[in-house]
């Protein structure tokens, strides 16, 4: 392992204040770069969750071109999307411990005092425009169409 584990992982539902999870003391990091890295990740994985161990991690929308089972392409017209160099496909941390709720000292009481769009109305509807002639013309099956907002808190 090259670099420190996070000590932890908080996944937060503030939309509808629904659960948090707070995952502490971690054992491991499972990443996958590739075809193989991945297929063996999947492993891995089970082996790490049938001892008990939390994960918590993503798996990119890129990992959708192979399959755990077989070594093809699943959707053969974006696989030629993908190059060795895309970065990760897999990335999970198991961690020994979780809890319910996200301890006092890592939650904060600041509010936010300004936002700034940092994309015009014309730059975004480019932009939606373009998303939206891309998912036509069948070059992906879900794009997030993301944008900076600045904000300054207090």
């Amino acid at each position: 392992m090259n670099f420190k584990l996070p000590p932890f992982a908080i996944f937060e539902d503030t939309l509808t204040k629904g659960s948090s999870y707070y995952f502490y003391d971690p054992i491991t990091e499972i990443v996958a770069y590739d075809e193989k890295s991945l297929q063996e990740a999947f492993i891995e994985l089970e082996d790490l969750q049938s001892q008990g161990l939390y994960l918590a991690g993503f798996i990119s929308y890129e990992a959708s071109y192979y399959s755990y089972e077989a070594s093809y392409y699943i959707n053969k017209k974006l696989a030629h999307l993908r190059t060795e160099n895309d970065g990760k496909l897999l990335h999970f941390v198991a961690f020994k411990s979780y809890l319910n709720k996200i301890p006092n000292s890592l939650t904060t009481n600041a509010t936010i005092d300004l936002m700034v769009d940092g994309l015009s109305i014309k730059d975004y509807q480019k932009s939606f425009n373009d998303v939206q002639q891309a998912l036509i013309n069948g070059e992906s099956y879900q794009i997030n169409l993301t944008k900076n907002i600045y904000a300054k808190t207090s």
